[in-house]
Order: structure tokens, then C-alpha cells, then sequence
């Protein structure tokens, strides 16, 4: 992990349940105004302090303020506690799927070994596999208010991005091209908040803010908790088993964790505490809003609502299970 941040490649995620582009560089020039508000303070009750510019600068790498302004850190790569890595190399070339895939295998086979973790830096990382340096790192748009706390000097350990990453590959064009396909990560922050996010990692030597695909958060259904699990990239039938033809969507499938119930920063919260599994379309044009039953979907699973907060529900891990053909047809899912 490189110190000094100057040429580190960093990327944030936009707030708002429909940003026009998912994320920002995370630069002093890069930012978006809510960012820098957040920053501007060490803690969100505390007072202006105008140190906006210099936190992003400490939360890039820069050392010149720790044991004075700032807390003092001895790495600046924060510790890695529930997240596991997850290593990315050349596409699988004996995969089931059709549709141009061969050509993307083969257009992608000399691309760089990349390994993904998450930190409690408040950044998912991606790291060369065979040099160790940092290829970029994503700051999903939740962290924002809470990044300022680890300059604090006073600074108590919090969960930021605390979740395992899921990666695989997805087809996102309707053609049958190499560009349909993408090498697609997802992943939630476990503790560190209510929400999941998608990035493209096709080629990670190249990611800039553009390959952000989407993030989805309890803005966006309130029945969304706290991402514990690991999420899957399925592929789904999407016509009925009587239909002449068949069609297909790719999907991030979602656990949607626990405390959905629980009021956010924004007061949102779910009415009824479901334990629920999400099904968030890969294909989603940035800028395009969530929309139930269209871009996204929701299994609700059964629970007593009358013992919902009591007895707390909530999906913390999942399975699915594909055919032959690399359709999923079967998932297993278990709750508190």
C-alpha cells in the first residue's frame, strides 16, 4: 500500500437514491459538496473546522498532520477483520456460458491478477496480485459522514468496510460481443452500513469512476440492513417455462442482513423488519433510478412481525445453486 496518496487512485461513491453518475475521484477537486461537508468536521455534531481538504489528503496516505492534527496511524492501510480477500486472474475458459463469452475470455486472458478485501478505512481495495501495490480503491458514498472520525486523534474503532466481496462474471449487453460481458465485484460494508455497491473489474488497471456500476441502500428500499453476508451473481431465467423462447438476466443476489428496522441517519427504516433477498439487475445504466418489479426485485421471506425487533430477523448468508446451463435454480437461505 503506497504512502503519500498523490498518484493512489481512489474513487467515491454519489449520495442520492439516483445519482447522474455513481461516483466522483476522491481528490479535493474530485469530490461532491455533501463530501466535503462531511469532512469539514471531525464528527457530524461537531463544529466546522475547515480541515476539509487536509482530511482528504490524511485519508489518502499523507502523514504530515498525524501526532499533531490528526490521529496517528502506524499503517495507513486500516485493519481487514470480516472481509475476506477475494483473488481475480484470467476468465475461466471452460464456462458454460454462450453468447460471445469465449471472445471475452479470450480478450481478457493476459489481464493483471488483481486481489480484492475490504478495510476499515472506509475502502474496498484492489491490490496487484503479483507485486502487492494498490491498482484503485472505492469508498462507498455511506462512509461519507463517518470518514472524518479516523483522523480524530480521540478516534475509537468503528466498522467501515467490513464485508466480503462477490465476484463473477455477468453478461450486461444484448449482443454477443466481448464488450457484453463484464467481470463484475458486489459487496456490502457488514457493520459499517446499510447498503451494497457494484463496481466493474473487468480490467482493474484501467477502473476510474466510470466503472462504478451502482450502489443500492436503504434509500432505495427500506428494507435494506446492514450487508453481513456475501452476495452472488446469478443468472436467472427470465421468461416463463412456457415460453418459445428463452431469455436470461444477470442479477447481484443480495442478503439483505439485519436491523432494516432500525432508523438510519436519515430516519429510514423498515415498517415491517422482513428478512429479505434482493435481486439487483447488473445491467442498470448509471443515472437510471431503481425500480421495483423492473431493475430490481425482492423475495420477502415469512417471518412473525409481531416478534421482529424481539426476536430480530434478517438474511445473513445464502447459497445458490445453478444447472448445467449456469441458470440458477435453486437458493438456500437462513435467517437469525
Amino acid at each position: 500500500y503506497v504512502s503519500g496518496g498523490s498518484t493512489l487512485k481512489i474513487y467515491g461513491g454519489r449520495l442520492g437514491p439516483t445519482p447522474g453518475s455513481v461516483a466522483t475521484p476522491f481528490t479535493t477537486a474530485g469530490i461532491e459538496t455533501a463530501l466535503k461537508d462531511d469532512l469539514n468536521k471531525v464528527s457530524a455534531a461537531a463544529a466546522v473546522d475547515g480541515l476539509w481538504q487536509q482530511r482528504v489528503a490524511y485519508l489518502r496516505g499523507d502523514k504530515s498532520l498525524e501526532g499533531t492534527t490528526f490521529r496517528r496511524r502506524f499503517k495507513e492501510l486500516a485493519d481487514i477483520v470480516n472481509s475476506g480477500v477475494q483473488y481475480v486472474g484470467a476468465p475461466a475458459t471452460n464456462s458454460v456460458y454462450a453468447e460471445g463469452y469465449a471472445s471475452f475470455a479470450s480478450a481478457h486472458a493476459t489481464r493483471t491478477p488483481a486481489v480484492y478485501v475490504g478495510a476499515n478505512d472506509g475502502m474496498l481495495h484492489a491490490f496487484n496480485a503479483t507485486n502487492g501495490n494498490e491498482l484503485f480503491a472505492y469508498i462507498p458514498s455511506w462512509m461519507g459522514p463517518r470518514l472524518s472520525s479516523l483522523t480524530d486523534p480521540g478516534y475509537s474503532h468503528m466498522s467501515y468496510v467490513d464485508a466480503t466481496p462477490a465476484i463473477g462474471v455477468a453478461k450486461t449487453g444484448t449482443g454477443s460481443a466481448a464488450s457484453d460481458w463484464r467481470t463484475v465485484l458486489v459487496s456490502g460494508t457488514g457493520g459499517g452500513g446499510k447498503g451494497v455497491f457494484a463496481l466493474d473489474i473487468t480490467n482493474p488497471t484501467t477502473f476510474d469512476e466510470s466503472k462504478a456500476l451502482w450502489e443500492f441502500t436503504q434509500a432505495n428500499d427500506s428494507d435494506m440492513g446492514y450487508v453481513l453476508g456475501k452476495s452472488r451473481i446469478v443468472k436467472l431465467r427470465t421468461s416463463s417455462p412456457s415460453a418459445s423462447t428463452s431469455t436470461y438476466r444477470w442479477f447481484a443476489m443480495v442478503p439483505a442482513g439485519v436491523n432494516n428496522y432500525v432508523a438510519g441517519s436519515d430516519g429510514t427504516f423498515s415498517s415491517t423488519g422482513a428478512p429479505t433477498i434482493f435481486l439487483l439487475a447488473l445491467d442498470k445504466p448509471a443515472g437510471t433510478a431503481w425500480s421495483l418489479n423492473d431493475n430490481y426485485y425482492k423475495i420477502s421471506l415469512p417471518f412473525d412481525s409481531a416478534l421482529a425487533v424481539t426476536n430480530a430477523t434478517g438474511i445473513i448468508n445464502l447459497e445458490a445453486y445453478a444447472n448445467g446451463a449456469g441458470i440458477t435454480e435453486y437458493v438456500y437461505a437462513g435467517d437469525l
